[in-house]
C-alpha cells in the first residue's frame, strides 16, 4: 500500500528515535498547492520525547514544497492526542 501511494505522489516521512521507528506519516498533495495529512502515527509504546509528536509533524510540514497554501486533515473526535498535536503545530478545528 506504501509503495503504490509513493508512486502516486503521496508523501510519506518516518520518525526514527534511535535506531528504531517510532512514527509515520503521509501527505497527499491536492489541487491548488493544497496537501490532505493523514494516518499520523507516533507510538508510545517505546520510551521517547514526548514532544516527538509535535516536533515530528512541524518538521515534516517544513520539508513539503515551500508554495503549499494550506494542510488539512481528519481526527476522530475521541482521539485528543492528536487534536493536541495539531493545534500545537497551529492547525484549525473545523467541526463541520
Amino acid at each position: 500500500v506504501s509503495q503504490s501511494r509513493i508512486e502516486n505522489g503521496h508523501h510519506l516521512y518516518i520518525l526514527y528515535y534511535g535506531h528504531e521507528c517510532v512514527g509515520y506519516v503521509f501527505f497527499e498533495p491536492k489541487e491548488n498547492s493544497e496537501f490532505y495529512l493523514y494516518n499520523l502515527y507516533v507510538t508510545n509504546k517505546i520510551k521517547r520525547p514526548s514532544y516527538s509528536p509535535v516536533w515530528f509533524v512541524n518538521k515534516c510540514i517544513s520539508l513539503l514544497p515551500k508554495s503549499f497554501s494550506k494542510i488539512t486533515c481528519v481526527s476522530e473526535d475521541w482521539h485528543t492526542s492528536a487534536h493536541n498535536v495539531f493545534k500545537l503545530n497551529g492547525f484549525i478545528v473545523n467541526n463541520e
